[in-house]
C-alpha cells in the first residue's frame, strides 16, 4: 500500500440574442434559441454557512468576470467571437453571427470547458515547448537567471521559492526536487496549458536536482484558505463556512481543469486542498498543481494501484482489489467541495487521530478504508440547510460511490444548470519570454 499519505502535516479532525432577418422587406428581430440568461443577484442570494448571517471573512473574494454559457458556440462561449477564449483574445477579427449552416468547423485539436474540441487554445503543448537546461554541477547558473526572493514552502518532496526572472522581471515559483523523483511529473506537466492548472515554464537540472520554473500563485493553498475561516468564540473553535457561491466558484474551476486533463487521457490521482493554489490572496482564481502522482490512462482500462491522499481517495481506490478510472478525480473534487462546506472529511466519523499513538499512527487508515467500502455519504440537514440545495445536489452527484454511475467532469459541468451559471475568472497563463 505504497504512496499513501496523510493530508498536510497532520490529520486534523447570455440573454437571448436577436438575429436580424429580412422577411418580405420587413425586419424581424425575433429572439432565437440561446442559452439560459446570465444569473441575476436573486439567483445567487448568499447563504449563511454554519452560523447566522454575518460579514464574510472572505470579504475580498472578488466576483469573477464572466459567466460560462450553456452551450459551446453561443455568444460568450469558448470559440465564439465574443469569448475571451476565442478569436478576439488571440488578436483575430471577430466574425459576425450568421444564420448560414455551411461554416467550416474549428480544428479539432483542443478542449473546451467540458472537454469538447474547439480549436488550438487548449490542446496539449508540444514535447519541446518547455526548455530543459542541464547545468552539470554548476547550480549557480540557476540563480544567475533567476533572483531568489523568499521561501514559499518545504516538504519531503522538495522546496519551493519565489524568484524573479532577471531578464523579464516576472515572478515565478521555483520548485527544487531530486531529479530521480520528478521525471514522470515533468513529462506530463510540461504538456499542460490551461488557466486553472499551474503551468511549467522551464526546467533546469544539475547533477542531483531539478529546478522547475512554474506559475507563481501568491494566494497560498486552499488548505490555508479553509483554515482562515476558523474563528475562536467563547473558547470554541468555529468554522465560518463560505457561501454556496464561493464553493461553486472553486468547484467549477477544479472541474474545468479535470475535464481538460481527462480529455487528454491524464488523471491526477491526488486532488486535495493542498494541491489547489490561489493565484492572489484576494482573488478567486485557483490552479490545480502537483502532478507527481498523475498518470496516462487508456479509456476503458481500469487502474489498480492504491495511491493518493486517503481522505480524498475514491472508495474503489482503497478496496483489496482496487479498480478505478479517471472519475476518481471527480470523487476527490466532490470531497473537496464537501470539506469547503462542512470543514469535515466525507468519512470524518471513521477517524479520530487521538485514538492512535505514534506507534500506531498509520492504523487510522484501516477504519477509513472500511467506511469507504461500507458507509454511505452523510449530508447532515442541520449543516446543509444553510446552503443552496443545488450545491448539495452537485456534491452528491460528484460523491456517487458507484464509479460506473459517477459523472465525468465534463458531464457535471454541462448537466448542472446551477454550476453553469457560476462565474469564473478567465485569465491565461504567462510565459517567461
Amino acid at each position: 500500500m505504497a504512496a499513501l499519505k496523510a493530508e498536510g502535516s497532520s490529520v486534523e479532525p447570455g440573454d437571448s440574442l436577436p438575429i436580424k432577418l429580412e422577411i418580405d422587406g420587413e425586419e424581424d428581430f425575433s429572439p432565437k434559441a440561446s442559452p439560459p440568461p446570465p444569473p441575476t443577484p436573486e439567483d445567487f442570494s448568499p447563504v449563511s454557512g454554519r452560523l447566522a448571517p454575518r460579514p464574510s471573512r472572505s470579504s475580498n473574494f472578488q466576483a469573477p468576470e464572466s459567466a460560462l454559457p450553456s452551450e459551446p458556440g453561443s455568444p460568450g462561449s469558448p470559440g465564439s467571437p465574443d469569448s475571451p477564449w476565442g478569436g478576439r483574445k488571440r488578436g483575430k477579427k471577430a466574425s459576425k453571427l450568421s444564420k448560414s449552416s455551411d461554416a467550416s468547423p474549428p480544428p479539432s485539436t483542443a478542449v473546451s470547458f467540458w472537454g469538447s474540441e474547439l480549436g488550438e487554445m487548449y490542446g496539449l503543448r508540444s514535447e519541446t515547448s518547455v526548455h530543459i537546461s542541464d547545468f552539470g554541477t554548476d547550480t549557480a547558473k540557476v540563480y544567475q537567471r533567476f533572483k531568489y526572493l523568499r521561501n514559499l514552502g518545504a516538504g519531503k518532496f522538495g522546496t519551493v521559492q519565489e524568484v524573479i526572472c532577471r531578464k523579464t522581471q516576472k515572478h515565478f515559483a521555483l520548485k527544487i526536487v531530486k531529479a530521480a523523483d520528478i521525471a514522470a511529473e515533468i513529462s506530463l506537466t510540461k504538456l499542460l496549458r490551461h488557466p486553472y492548472i499551474v503551468s511549467m515554464q522551464e526546467v533546469m537540472t544539475d547533477a542531483d536536482d531539478c529546478y522547475l520554473i512554474l506559475d507563481l500563485c501568491k494566494g497560498g493553498t486552499l488548505t490555508a484558505w479553509i483554515a482562515h475561516h476558523y474563528e475562536t468564540l467563547l473558547h470554541c473553535r468555529l468554522y465560518i463556512a463560505p457561501t454556496s457561491y464561493e464553493i461553486g466558484v472553486f468547484t467549477k474551476q477544479l472541474l474545468l481543469a479535470l475535464a481538460y486533463i481527462h480529455h487528454h487521457n491524464i488523471m491526477h490521482r491526488d486532488v486535495k486542498p493542498d494541491n489547489c493554489l490561489l493565484v492572489t490572496p484576494e482573488g478567486s482564481q485557483m490552479k490545480l498543481a502537483d502532478f507527481g502522482l498523475s498518470i496516462r490512462f487508456q479509456k476503458g482500462v481500469k487502474m489498480t494501484e492504491v495511491i493518493g491522499t486517503v481522505m480524498y481517495m475514491a472508495p474503489k481506490m482503497s478496496v483489496p482489489s482496487p479498480s478505478y478510472d479517471e472519475r476518481c478525480d471527480v470523487w476527490s473534487a466532490g470531497a473537496l467541495a464537501y470539506k469547503l462546506a462542512t470543514a469535515d472529511y466525507v468519512f470524518q466519523d471513521a477517524i479520530d487521530p487521538a485514538d492512535f499513538n505514534d506507534a500506531d499512527s498509520n492504523k487510522w487508515e484501516e477504519p477509513v478504508f472500511k467506511a469507504m467500502a461500507e458507509a454511505g455519504v452523510k449530508f447532515d440537514p442541520k449543516v446543509w440547510q444553510d446552503f443552496d440545495k443545488r450545491l448539495q445536489q452537485l456534491v452528491q452527484m460528484l460523491l456517487d460511490k458507484n464509479p460506473d454511475q459517477r459523472v465525468r467532469a465534463k458531464e457535471a459541468l454541462k448537466n448542472s444548470q446551477w454550476l453553469r451559471r457560476i462565474k469564473v475568472e478567465e485569465k491565461c497563463c504567462c510565459t517567461i519570454s
